[in-house]
């Protein structure tokens, strides 16, 4: 890691020597929000294996670890927004995300209703179903009524609307592929990227298990439609019929 960041920072400072300017002080941080204590040494020289005589000449510099399971969520302070992501980053990996998510949805809320943080609470919703299998739709709905039973509808929303337009972008992303490699062909990956994103958001586990069996599908109407029961059907099982017997 040391090494990594040093990369970072000589290429800030060759930017800045392009821009003919002094070097700049650059504080390197390092959030970590695995499940176990951060492992590695913080100062560079520990990198190297040297006699103790030529320590003095070689680079040296620290970085901050900022190891979010060290701190309490009651530490965890500043504005709705920070709170929300570093909460999010701390308990993604731990058993006690389920327990976590009304506290989260509150804050998601609060964020949602300023300017600019629709986004913000996407960008996280995107996060949390990419990082965990473990929360489905139905845990989402039940933290957000849990913590804010007038704010379900609104909240409820916004999952919608990210998942819908996580399915737009897959198939743009689809369309673009398409003029190199054939509309058709790119058409489908955009529709499995949509299918893949909303199985994982409205099933977790147990839809994204339906997916080795979707990948063979190669009739893109199918595809289309099963895109669209995404936002009706109460189970996996119930999606599998759809498409059981057309393979």
């Amino acid at each position: 890691m040391a090494l990594q960041l040093l990369r970072y920072m000589v290429r800030v400072w060759d930017y800045a020597l392009r821009q003919q300017a002094r070097l700049w002080p650059i504080l390197p941080v390092v959030v970590y929000h695995g499940a176990a204590r951060w492992p590695i040494p913080l100062d560079f020289q520990s990198l190297f294996e040297a006699p103790e005589a030529l320590r003095e000449y070689l680079p040296a510099y620290r970085y901050w670890l900022c190891d979010l399971s060290a701190y309490s969520d009651a530490e965890l302070e500043g504005e709705v927004g920070l709170r929300a992501a570093l909460l999010l980053l701390k308990h993604v990996f731990r058993d006690d995300l389920d327990d976590r998510l009304p506290e989260l949805a509150q804050l998601w809320y609060d964020l949602a209703r300023q300017k600019t943080g629709l986004a913000y609470v996407g960008a996280m919703l995107r996060y949390l179903v990419a990082a965990t299998d473990r929360i489905t739709e139905r845990d989402l709905q039940q933290a957000v009524e849990a913590a804010i039973p007038e704010g379900g509808a609104l909240m409820m929303t916004i999952a919608q609307q990210w998942l819908e337009r996580g399915m737009q972008q897959g198939e743009q992303r689809g369309e673009q592929r398409g003029e190199q490699r054939g509309q058709r062909a790119g058409l489908r990956q955009g529709l499995l990227a949509g299918i893949r994103l909303g199985l994982k958001l409205r099933f977790g586990a147990e839809g994204a298990a339906l997916l080795p069996e979707i990948y063979h599908i190669e009739d893109v109407a199918l595809l289309q439609a099963l895109q669209d029961a995404l936002e009706t059907v109460s189970s996996p099982p119930e999606l599998r019929r759809l498409y059981q017997g057309t393979q």
